[in-house]
């Protein structure tokens, strides 16, 4: 249950991710592979669709933890980033896999 959980809420950070494979081995189950894998986006319109950049400003904002003129001008830079070429959009990530012992 516990994997679950954690799959469920998403590894917050770098050391979240780290622990996954232990967190494994002590549900019984045995480590098969871990990979750490780095997504690297130039084009802002797959960024949107993908990330969903603007859901993200909006739930901020709504949330209150930015201000809406905040959320907007995040956004206006990411646009204006990627009309002159020098948009970048980075997601790394950890995948482990494992099974369980016969």
């Amino acid at each position: 249950m516990r994997l679950l959980l954690y799959g469920l809420m998403g590894c917050r950070t770098g050391a979240d991710a780290l622990a996954l494979a232990g967190q494994m081995e002590q549900a019984g189950l045995v480590l098969v592979e871990q990979h750490a894998p780095r997504l690297v986006l130039e084009d802002y319109s797959t960024a949107v669709t993908l990330f969903r950049l603007d859901r993200i400003a909006q739930a901020r904002a709504q949330s209150g933890r930015i201000s809406v003129g905040k959320a907007r001008s995040w956004l206006s830079s990411l646009e204006q980033a990627a009309r002159v070429g020098t948009f970048r959009c980075a997601v790394s990530g950890t995948i482990v896999a494992g099974t369980r012992p016969v």
